[in-house]
């Protein structure tokens, strides 16, 4: 009778810690790469806001709101053109754990005081409810102050990197 060659256990047991190795890493580079998605789409969002309220204010057609407010359903018409049509045409809904939740709903907050001294903010998850990230009167700020440069978190939340 011929001896059958099969795999022992512990060659076994080193191909499945090979296997779950490598599994990991997959899952941890999609996480990562699901994060940059998201801070780009908070980034674009908010741009995008800001963009239609300089506009706004040089067509001289934007309703003020003088204290920060959440981007619902009563946000799309304050941002209008010269010919009175909405600038912004459908409320923007941040990622999950970047917007302001107000009910059950998560939202950005703006607001516009003059075509001086506006505003468009996203909570950041990583800091807690004390650290935003946005545009003011079109300038990349966090936490209420411009910033020009940095590698915080909060920070490349707004410029990508």
């Amino acid at each position: 009778m011929k001896k059958r060659k099969a795999f022992t256990l512990i060659e076994l047991l080193i191909v499945v810690a090979i296997i779950a190795i490598l599994a990991v890493i997959i899952v941890l580079n999609l996480v990562s790469a699901r994060e940059k998605a998201n801070y780009a789409k908070v980034k674009d969002e908010l741009k995008t806001m800001s963009d239609a309220a300089r506009i706004g204010y040089t067509d001289g057609v934007v309703t003020a709101q003088t204290s920060w407010a959440v981007t619902d359903s009563t946000f799309l018409p304050k941002i209008k053109d010269s010919g009175g049509a909405n600038l912004i045409t459908s409320v923007p809904i941040p990622p999950s754990g970047f917007g302001i939740v107000s009910g059950a709903t998560s939202y950005y907050q703006y607001y516009l005081k003059s075509s001086t001294d506006f505003g468009f903010r996203s909570y950041d998850k990583e800091y807690g409810t004390a650290k935003y990230c946005g545009y003011l009167n079109g300038a990349i700020y966090t936490a209420g102050s411009k910033v020009a440069g940095g590698d915080t978190k909060i920070y490349s939340a707004c410029n990508g990197s």
